[in-house]
């Protein structure tokens, strides 16, 4: 129950309420050996680090919940450790750490079969590769995300939004008109809507 109630803070972003409901799960998941748990607390207790500005904090919960991961041969937990490494350094604004965080999460993931994981860490990518100046390795990852049938909406829309960016800064704004409109239709129709201006 700690554990969802950070994220439910981290989504209203209630960051500091979000941090304690973490501490407190990784306490309990630890006492109760729950390592599971434990370890998708302590990647949640992680990105929150990183989303405060805490990067060196954000690194050490991130390693203890990959190597707790792999250490009990769990796959989903080792696979979000992973794309949370990613995201931690895209909060830090290293980039290029970023890209190569989400290889290995791909490799990850694809070595142990887990298809879902992998299109939710090639919609990130598609992004990373955006920030990270690889626009045509961006849009090759995007348009493959956008070709794949179990790819989540969350994917879909990173992939998009990637693509009209690049389209955007290279001022081709027909294409990025087009890309944001089923943007937005991917948006409204997975429930992702968050604002709208």
């Amino acid at each position: 129950d700690w554990y969802a109630i950070s994220e439910l803070g981290l989504v209203a972003v209630r960051l500091s309420e979000a941090r304690a409901a973490c501490e407190r799960a990784v306490e309990l998941a630890a006492r109760a050996e729950r390592p599971a748990v434990r370890a998708r607390a302590l990647s949640q207790l992680a990105l929150l680090c990183a989303t405060l500005a805490q990067p060196e904090e954000a690194r050490r919960f991130i390693e203890a919940a990959l190597m707790l991961a792999l250490e009990h041969d769990l796959p989903e937990e080792a696979a979000v450790a992973y794309r949370r490494l990613a995201s931690t350094l895209e909060f830090a604004s290293n980039y290029l750490a970023e890209v190569e965080a989400y290889g290995e999460a791909l490799s990850y993931c694809s070595s142990r079969g887990l298809e879902a994981q992998q299109a939710l860490c090639m919609g990130c990518l598609s992004y990373a590769l955006f920030r990270s100046g690889e626009w045509s390795q961006c849009q090759r990852t995007a348009r493959q995300v956008l070709r794949r049938k179990d790819a989540p909406p969350v994917s879909r829309c990173g992939a998009q939004l990637a693509l009209s960016l690049v389209a955007l800064h290279r001022g081709e704004l027909k294409t990025a008109r087009r890309v944001l409109q089923d943007f937005d239709r991917e948006v409204r129709a997975g429930g992702l809507l968050i604002y709208e201006l």
